[in-house]
Parts: C-alpha cells; sequence; structure tokens
C-alpha cells in the first residue's frame, strides 16, 4: 500500500523539527571552537596579545557545548522510553492476541501486502494499527462479534488508511518531541493531528464504501459498547476515544470539514525553523568573513 504525499511531509517536517536543534547547535559550538583556535594562534604568534585571551568565547564554547549535550540527551532519552513503553504494551498484548482467519477478512481488503491481520481476546470493542515497516491491524473479538460484515470492513478500510498514511510513524514522532521539548507547545498541534488523521481515516473508508452508513453504524455501536467498560479499551490509543463528536459531524457533512490545522497552532513549525535558519545563516557567514 503507498503512502501518501501528506505523510512524507508530515514526517519529512517532524523529522526536520527533531534534528534541527542538533544542527544549529552544532554549527554554532564548531564556529565558537573555530573563532577560538584563531584566538589561541593569534596569542601564541604574538607575544603581545596572550594576556587579551578570549575568557568569554570560552564560556560560549562551554555553553554550546553544554546545551547541544543536554539535548541530544533529551532526545536520546525520550526515544529510549517510547521504546520500552512500545515494548511493554507489546509484551502486554503478545498473549492475547492471535492470526484473524483469512474468512472473516472483507473480500478487497485482505489483499494488500505488508499488512497483518490480528484478533485481540479479552478487550472492549476496539481497533488500531501499530508498527511502520510490518504494520498489524488488531481488531478486538468484540468487535468482530458485535458489527455486522459491512460495518466491519469500514472499520478495516478506516485502519488500513492509518497504514497507508504512516500514522503510526508519524505518532512516535510527535510523543518523541513532546516528551523532548515539552515546553514547546506541540501538544495542541497534536492533539489536533489525532482528530484530523482520524476523521482522514473516516473519509478513506466512506469513498472506499461509497457511503458513511456503515461506518456510522459501526460508530454507534461500538460508542454504546464501550459505556458498558470503566476502562479505557486500550492506553497509548487516545484517538480512539477522542472527536467522536466531530468525526461523526464530518461524516454528515464532509464539505464542512477544514482538514488543515488553524495558523495559531502551527506556529511552532514556522518559528522554529525561520530562526533555526537565521542562526545558521548567521553562523556561515561569520565564519566566510573571517
Amino acid at each position: 500500500m503507498n503512502s501518501t504525499p501528506a505523510s512524507w511531509i508530515w514526517l519529512a517536517g517532524l523529522s526536520s523539527l527533531a534534528a534541527l536543534p542538533a544542527v544549529l547547535l552544532g554549527v554554532l559550538d564548531a564556529v565558537a571552537w573555530h573563532h577560538l583556535a584563531w584566538a589561541i594562534m593569534k596569542a601564541s604568534m604574538h607575544p603581545a596579545m596572550a594576556g587579551a585571551f578570549p575568557w568569554w568565547l570560552l564560556a560560549l564554547l562551554a555553553l554550546l557545548t553544554t546545551a547541544l549535550g543536554w539535548y541530544l540527551y533529551r532526545v536520546v532519552r525520550a526515544a529510549r522510553l517510547l521504546l520500552q513503553d512500545r515494548r511493554r504494551m507489546a509484551t502486554a498484548l503478545e498473549p492475547h492476541l492471535c492470526p484473524m482467519p483469512a474468512r472473516d477478512v472483507p473480500p478487497g481488503l485482505g489483499q494488500i501486502g505488508g499488512v497483518t491481520f490480528m484478533t485481540l481476546r479479552d478487550s472492549a470493542p476496539h481497533a488500531f494499527t501499530y508498527g511502520a515497516r510490518r504494520p498489524v491491524i488488531v481488531i478486538s473479538q468484540s468487535m468482530q462479534q458485535l458489527l455486522d460484515p459491512q460495518a466491519l470492513s469500514a472499520i478495516i478500510a478506516h485502519e488500513l488508511y492509518h497504514v497507508r498514511a504512516q500514522d503510526y510513524a508519524t505518532q512516535q514522532l510527535f510523543l518523541l518531541l513532546t516528551k523532548a521539548l515539552p515546553w514547546f507547545g506541540l501538544n495542541r498541534l497534536y492533539a489536533q493531528y489525532l482528530t484530523i488523521r482520524e476523521i482522514k481515516a473516516d473519509q478513506y473508508a466512506t469513498a472506499w464504501q461509497q457511503t458513511p452508513d456503515y461506518l456510522i453504524q459501526a460508530m454507534i455501536a461500538t460508542i454504546r459498547a464501550l459505556k458498558q467498560h470503566k476502562a479505557a479499551p486500550s492506553p497509548g490509543e487516545p484517538a480512539w476515544t477522542s472527536g467522536w463528536q466531530a468525526r461523526i459531524e464530518a461524516l454528515a457533512s464532509p464539505d464542512s470539514f477544514a482538514p488543515h490545522p488553524k495558523m495559531g497552532v502551527l506556529w511552532p513549525f514556522i518559528a522554529l525553523p525561520t530562526a533555526g535558519s537565521a542562526l545558521f545563516l548567521a553562523a556561515c557567514i561569520t565564519i566566510a568573513c573571517h
């Protein structure tokens, strides 16, 4: 299943956002090292300048090196915690998973290569996708028993869009950034992304079936079943239980849904690259004019 252009834009944007602070701090650190080495060389060549050692430059270098190390530590630590969390979830799910029988996968959806279908036992009605290189679509046994074939097909088509849009990988990058840069205000953008991706997946399922009726039927049946369970269907999948009203309204009147976030939510994507590019340009000019 080919990925959508929008998925690559999200992945490239988030990856650049994660790498940009390290690149900028690394460039500025290299510039400071260059100027410090130049100052030491001049001091050795001109004894009269020996007392004019640029201590401020040494302090700046120490500050930049510390900031770079601190940022890399935060990113590596966030990635490690994220991987540990994913492994704990996979370990907890594994005893309850079994392959979904081929006869239960709707015709036209099970022939898509590279996707594994699994059944989740002992769970509330639930469906989710995980895995980037080897995507897995999990449909709970209770949901398979709850829905008729058409409604179940709508849910599977919905999950196939998440695979096609690389939503799992994008979500992991969002979680990495929110853990590494909690002060940067990405939580609002992440929350809106979760709602947008669910609505786009709903629209994909609707287009595949050429009607929203079966998906709406599946959503209503699932909501009613979930109300009977005290616990959430699965931790780590907040999009499943959020934005129900927005999703149903988008299905009822798709023309009224604007898939793009508001500009106020996107300010981190604009402010950081702009400021970073300005600092990078200033560093390059400083080296060139030295």
